[in-house]
């Protein structure tokens, strides 16, 4: 089965799509691409990786971002970002954020290149990790903010995000507790 548990789409400055999967028959991270004028299928990894993918397309640096779980042997799962310039192989990388099989999170890129990821940790706190420039392996993440939540027993489970033209963040999250939607942002 491939994009059961997430597919996400990214348009680049030349109208090209790009499409991350996860292929959970064979536990892979597939990227789909017409960039090149015919559709083109690859693999980003090919170890038990791809939950959840999330692409974006960096119109400063003209440069893919794609964030995903990923699952060491063994150990626990991971968060990964892989990152590709035009013509050259993706790269990839572990980010330091504990996270489960049923963590989700949502990923935006503002007008100055900069990601944002929203993140629902294990512990059902709500997260911005922010990310400017290319990415360091040496220094994956630089901080993170906390999104304050609606009350001491909210429990985020979904989100997305999205930035408008002053850079602001907006968040939507559903709150399991009360299964209601909440918006908050940075702007």
């Amino acid at each position: 089965t491939v994009g059961a548990d997430g597919t996400s789409l990214a348009v680049d400055g030349a109208g090209k799509l790009h499409i991350v999967s996860h292929d959970q028959t064979n536990s892979l991270l597939r990227y789909d691409t017409n960039a090149s004028g015919i559709w083109v299928a690859t693999t980003i990894e090919a170890h038990p990786v791809g939950g959840n993918p999330q692409i974006v397309w960096d119109p400063i640096r003209n440069n893919l971002h794609v964030y995903y779980h990923g699952m060491p042997e063994p150990g626990s799962p991971i968060l990964r970002q892989a990152w590709k310039l035009p013509g050259q192989p993706w790269k990839v990388m572990t980010l330091p954020v504990a996270t489960d099989h049923a963590t989700r999170f949502s990923l935006t890129m503002d007008s100055a290149g900069d990601r944002h990821l929203v993140f629902v940790s294990p512990q059902r706190e709500l997260w911005h990790i922010p990310t400017s420039g290319p990415p360091d392996p040496t220094h994956p993440v630089t901080h993170r903010r906390p999104i304050p939540l609606p009350g001491p027993s909210s429990a985020p489970d979904f989100t997305a995000c999205a930035t408008n033209s002053s850079g602001a963040v907006h968040a939507v999250f559903h709150d399991a507790s009360s299964g209601s939607f909440h918006h908050p942002t940075n702007g």
